[in-house]
């Protein structure tokens, strides 16, 4: 793997024309005041009045928390969106709208995004899986409402030029009362996932890796359902396109190889933005 230390001119240039697609991980989430999963899991894991000498798995915890009578999946995911609930959007996040990404996918089922784009009002659409095949459009509890995909529309909305579709692989806290496209927290949520995962996000993702230059940012080993989702992946036929993995430590390259990448570039979250922006503003101005 080729590992970068500043951004690749052929990135800025993808960038810069709309032809780079964004996958979010969990790290960036957690620099805005998300708890990691083992932080949740412990708070969890209180809540039930345990406690382990090891890093509890949060998939698990949160399985006991809704297997335990009087408790349930709704009161779990409740007490997960309360625990979130003083989350912000980082500085990091702000620079995410800055860019004319051609779509973005993430993990993580905080609003953290959602909310950057709301306060630069710039207009977002979220995709969710929930098995409907009926056109539904309905808000996602944030002002004013943000349109809402199904996975029937999706498909139809991959090539719209005027809709910029956030993927929410692993559901969203503001569906909570939604049974497919609520958070995936525990053990049976990653297996009913893994079972019934959407073909339009397949398509979706595939699609981006085809004609889209995709970059990865924030996710890590520890990210359930990662490796699967890409391994699941076939590689698209015809031209290469290149796409990077950015995350302070690459000593995961291996990992990161497996799943297809070839090019990384070795910085932190908030200076690859930084970067990223003046570089793009630099080759706009020259335009």
């Amino acid at each position: 793997m080729k590992v970068h230390h500043d951004i690749p001119p052929a990135l800025s240039y993808d960038v810069a024309n709309h032809l780079a697609a964004l996958f979010v991980g969990a790290g960036m989430s957690y620099e805005a005041g998300v708890p990691t999963s083992t932080m949740l899991a412990k708070k969890l894991e209180r809540d039930l009045h345990r406690s382990s000498t090891s890093s509890p798995a949060l998939k698990e915890i949160a399985q006991a928390y809704q297997d335990q009578p009087g408790l349930g999946r709704i009161k779990l995911l409740e007490r997960v969106k309360e625990l979130l609930s003083d989350a912000m959007p980082s500085p990091t996040h702000h620079y995410i709208p800055r860019f004319e990404w051609a779509r973005i996918f993430t993990l993580n089922y905080d609003r953290l995004i959602e909310q950057s784009y709301l306060i630069y009002h710039m207009e977002l659409v979220l995709a969710l899986h929930d098995g409907s095949q009926v056109l539904k459009k309905s808000p996602v509890g944030l002002h004013p409402p943000l349109p809402l995909l199904r996975d029937a529309e999706v498909q139809s909305s991959l090539s719209d030029p005027t809709n910029l579709l956030l993927y929410k692989l692993h559901g969203c806290l503001s569906q909570i009362h939604a049974q497919d496209a609520s958070p995936v927290l525990s053990s049976s949520d990653y297996d009913h996932a893994l079972a019934n995962f959407s073909p339009a996000f397949t398509e979706a993702l595939l699609y981006s890796l085809r004609h889209h230059t995709l970059i990865v940012i924030g996710a890590g080993l520890h990210e359930d359902h990662l490796e699967r989702i890409f391994k699941g992946v076939k590689p698209p036929a015809g031209p290469k396109k290149f796409h990077y993995i950015v995350n302070r430590n690459v000593d995961d390259i291996a990992f990161w190889e497996s799943l297809g990448f070839e090019e990384a570039i070795e910085m932190d979250a908030a200076t690859f933005f930084y970067k990223l922006y003046h570089k793009v503003e630099e080759r706009n101005s020259k335009l």
